[in-house]
Order: structure tokens, then C-alpha cells, then sequence
């Protein structure tokens, strides 16, 4: 599926300019808010923080990589917690393990296999929407009885693939139902 490109400036430049508005007016707002006991001033520096970032991961004005990089990095700069908590996440196998999914994924469809195996499993499969799903459930169960706990990675390259071979992009479909 091909994005769909706008060929009317005014209106994207319109709708960009209310998301921005509302991305940095209304974290504004809450700085307005007078503090008390109970509404510290570092509560409300931390929510005007936190709702900027979540407004810009729902707008995605900007892609998600920056905010997602600059809301820990806010926490730290205004002191509102340790570098430790900021970045503690981090230090697990979580994060790499998936980002290490996703580079296995990128590799994989930049040399075609990712293509080639998706094709394959979908003609094993008979090719219907029903068949690729219970395909995806049966290698999902393999892999799990192979490396337990630690299958979800190789089944979302997997899973991707076959969204990439049918072309299905950001749908119902794609996402199962």
C-alpha cells in the first residue's frame, strides 16, 4: 500500500500548525496551574513534560525516535529524577533484544529473504487469510517449544515479512482481525 501524498500544502501546513499549537499549549497551560501541597511544582513540570512527549508520539508531527530520546533526557536536564531511573530500562536485554530484532528484520528484507520466506509460508499455508493466521500460530508454537520465551522476536520479523509480501501496510488486516 502506497502513503497517500497530500498535494494540497495549505492543508498540511494547517494541520502540522494545530497539532504544534496543542503539542505546546496545552503543557503551557499546565505550567500555569498555581502549585500547592498537593500540586508540586515538580509534579507539574513533570506532567507538562510528559503530556508535550505523548502529544508528539500521537500527532507524529516528528518521527517517534526524538521524542522518545528527549523525554528521558527532559527528566534528567530539569533534575526531576537520577540518571539511574532515567536510564535504568536500558541496562536490561529488552531494549537491545528487540533492537536487535529489528536490525535482523531490516537485513533480511534488504536481501529478499524476508520476502522469499513469507511467499513460501503463505503458499504452504493454501493462501487464504485464515490459513497464513493459523500458519503464524503453528510457527509461533514451534518457536516457542525451540526457544522458550524468547520467540516473539524472529515471529514479528516473520509476521512483518508477510505483511511486506502481501502489501498490506497500516490495516485490519495486517494487524489480524
Amino acid at each position: 500500500m502506497q502513503p497517500v501524498i497530500n498535494t494540497n500544502p495549505k492543508v498540511m501546513d494547517k494541520k502540522y500548525l494545530i497539532f504544534w499549537v496543542i503539542t505546546i499549549a496545552l503543557p503551557l497551560a499546565i505550567m500555569l496551574i498555581p502549585v500547592s501541597e498537593v500540586f508540586t511544582a515538580q509534579l507539574r513540570l513533570y506532567l507538562a513534560i510528559t503530556l508535550c512527549a505523548i502529544f508528539m508520539f500521537a500527532f507524529e508531527a516528528i518521527p517517534n525516535l526524538i521524542p522518545a530520546l528527549l523525554l528521558p533526557s527532559a527528566y534528567l536536564l530539569t533534575k526531576l529524577a537520577p540518571a539511574a531511573a532515567v536510564f535504568g530500562p536500558w541496562s536490561t536485554y529488552i531494549p537491545w533484544m528487540f533492537m536487535g530484532g529489528i536490525l535482523i528484520a531490516n537485513c533480511i528484507e534488504t536481501t529478499g529473504l524476508l520476502r522469499r520466506i513469507a511467499y513460501w509460508s503463505i503458499i504452504k499455508t493454501g493462501g487464504s487469510y485464515n490459513g497464513i493466521l493459523y500458519g503464524i500460530l503453528l510457527a509461533g508454537i514451534i518457536l516457542n517449544l525451540l526457544i522458550p520465551a524468547q520467540a516473539v522476536i524472529p515471529l514479528a520479523a516473520f509476521t512483518y515479512g508477510i505483511c511486506m509480501a502481501l502489501n498490506l501496510g497500516k490495516s485490519k488486516e495486517s494487524g489480524g482481525h
